[in-house]
C-alpha cells in the first residue's frame, strides 16, 4: 500500500510539470511532450529520432494531432513506429522554401502511470553547414508542446589524431556525454513544462582539428616500445652467447687437464 501511495503521489506530481489539457465531462488530464535525438552527419545531413510522448490520469481513448514546423528540408520519407496502445495513426509532412511541417495524427488508449509513444524518423538538410572547416548547426522548431522539449545533439567523434572543438553552444547544454562514436550535447531543462505553443532554438558551432599532443604521445610510445622490444630481444642472444662461452672454457679446461 505504501508503494502504491508513493507511486500515485509521484505520478500526479509529474503531471504538474506536464503540458496538460483538461476535459470536465470525463475528468481527463492529458499530458504530452517530445524527445528529439538529432544526429549530425559528416556529409551535412542530420538524422532525427523524434519521440512523441502522451499519458493521462485515467484510462481513456484519446486522439492527438501534434504539429511541428521547423527550418530545414526533409530528405526522403518520414517513417514511424507506434506503441501497441496506438490504434490509428497517420503522419503527413511537407517541405517548401527551406521550411518543413510534420503532422502526426493518432488515436490511442492511454493508461495512468504509463507513457504511450509514437516514434518518427526522418533526415533533414539545411541545418548543418560547413564554412572554412567549421560546422554550424542551427535548429528552430515551433511545436504545440510546451517549450522546450528534451533535445540530444549527437556529434560524430573525429578520426585518430583529431579532436573536436566546440566553439559555441547557445543555449548552453546541461549535460555533455562522451559515447563510443558520438559526443552528446543534451538540453533537458526540463523534458516537460506547462505552457503554450512556443519556439525552441539551438545554435552550435564546432570544428575538427589535428590533435598534435596525441600524435606526439603516440610517436613517443611507439618509438619507446620498439626500442624496449629491441633491447629485450637482444637479451636472449646475449645469454646464449655467454652460456656457450662458459661451456667452451669448461670444455677447453677439461681437455688441458687430461
Amino acid at each position: 500500500m505504501k508503494l502504491l501511495k508513493h507511486l500515485t503521489i509521484l505520478f500526479f506530481t509529474s503531471l504538474i510539470l506536464l503540458p496538460i489539457s483538461y476535459n470536465e465531462d470525463q475528468g481527463l488530464l492529458l499530458a504530452h511532450g517530445d524527445h528529439f535525438e538529432i544526429i549530425c552527419r559528416n556529409d551535412g545531413l542530420v538524422d532525427f529520432h523524434h519521440i512523441v510522448l502522451l499519458t493521462a490520469n485515467i484510462t481513456a481513448n484519446v486522439t492527438a494531432q501534434p504539429t511541428y514546423s521547423f527550418e530545414g528540408e526533409i530528405i526522403g520519407q518520414v517513417s514511424y513506429a507506434c506503441d501497441p496502445e496506438v490504434h490509428e495513426h497517420k503522419v503527413l509532412y511537407s517541405s517548401e522554401n527551406g521550411r518543413s511541417i510534420i503532422e502526426a495524427s493518432f488515436s490511442a488508449t492511454l493508461k495512468p502511470l504509463k507513457f504511450t509513444r509514437i516514434k518518427l524518423y526522418y533526415t533533414v538538410k539545411g541545418l548543418l553547414n560547413e564554412v572554412n572547416g567549421t560546422w554550424y548547426f542551427r535548429y528552430r522548431i515551433n511545436t504545440e508542446s510546451a517549450s522546450p522539449p528534451e533535445i540530444v545533439l549527437k556529434i560524430p567523434k573525429p578520426s585518430m589524431f583529431h579532436k573536436l572543438i566546440i566553439d559555441s553552444a547557445v543555449p548552453s547544454p546541461q549535460v555533455f556525454i562522451e559515447e563510443s562514436h558520438y559526443y552528446d550535447l543534451i538540453w533537458k531543462s526540463p523534458l516537460f513544462i506547462f505552457g503554450n505553443t512556443s519556439t525552441t532554438y539551438i545554435d552550435v558551432s564546432y570544428r575538427i582539428v589535428w590533435d598534435w599532443e596525441s600524435f606526439i604521445y603516440w610517436f613517443l610510445l611507439t618509438v619507446g616500445s620498439g626500442f624496449i622490444g629491441f633491447i629485450i630481444g637482444l637479451i636472449p642472444k646475449r645469454i646464449k652467447r655467454f652460456v656457450l662461452t662458459i661451456k667452451k672454457k669448461i670444455s677447453l679446461k677439461m681437455t688441458t687437464n687430461r
